[in-house]
Parts: structure tokens; sequence; C-alpha cells
């Protein structure tokens, strides 16, 4: 299984561990991801991502368009009013929208990220903020390329 491929099963993975809840664990998700990226790249770098994401995905997920960037991410780890319009987009969906649409957000800032600062160290931060849901993504080499 490629790097990507368990990024892709560690998010899914991470998002459907509540689904009688998916906004709220969405929610969570984001928080601890934001917590532990922002003294990596600044509470702009992270509102920046958050948005292009957003952007990204808004073909697939019209809806997402009414969602805005957090202003203040250094809030997220003390606060779940940064997301709160996404949680409230989510909770207006089905189980398989809300969870395709968090998946397809999470993959998207994740695959921004890499390019940005590296597989390294991106995986080290999801690992940081997801703990052991995340370690599976860790335990194989990088592949050379």
């Amino acid at each position: 299984m490629s790097r990507k491929s368990e990024l892709i099963e560690t998010i899914s993975t991470l998002i459907a561990q509540r689904p009688e809840d998916v906004a709220r664990r969405a929610l969570q998700v984001w928080q601890a991801l934001a917590a532990e990226l922002i003294p990596v790249i600044g509470e702009t770098g992270f509102a920046t991502l958050f948005a292009r994401s957003l952007y990204r995905n808004q073909t697939l997920f019209p809806w997402l368009a009414s969602t805005p960037a957090p202003q203040q991410p250094q809030v997220l780890q003390h606060s779940a009013t940064q997301f709160t319009t996404l949680k409230v987009g989510l909770q207006t969906r089905s189980f398989t929208e809300a969870t395709a649409a968090n998946q397809a957000l999470l993959i998207t800032f994740t695959d921004i990220l890499i390019v940005l600062i590296g597989e390294p160290l991106t995986i080290g931060i999801l690992c940081a903020a997801w703990g052991d849901d995340a370690s599976e993504i860790t335990n194989k080499e990088l592949p050379h390329e």
C-alpha cells in the first residue's frame, strides 16, 4: 500500500470513528491538526491552507462555499467556534456526504501541506495531531523518488 493510500485510509478511519456524530468528530480532527500545525506554519498559513482546501472542494460539495476559513486559528485548541460553520454544514448533510466532504478537505489540505513542507514533516505533524490513529502511516520507509 502506498503512503498516499495509507493517509487516505487513516483519514477515513479518523472521521468515521463516530458515525452518529460525524460533524463533532470532524471538528475534533481539525482542531487537533490546527493545534499541531500552527506552530510550524503560523496562523495565517493555516487559515490560507484551510481556505484553499475549501475552494478546491467546492465543485464536488458546493455547500462548502459558505464555510469561511478560520480567522484566528490559535483559538482552535481551546474553542470549537472557529470551525462552527463547517460543523453546521456537515450536520445538515447525510452521513455519507458529510464524511466524503470532510475526507476530501483533509486529503486536499494534507496534499497541499506535503508540497509546502515535505512528506516527512507532514507525516510527523499528523502523527502528533492524531496520535495512534495516524501511526500506521509512519510504519513504512519513505519511498525514494
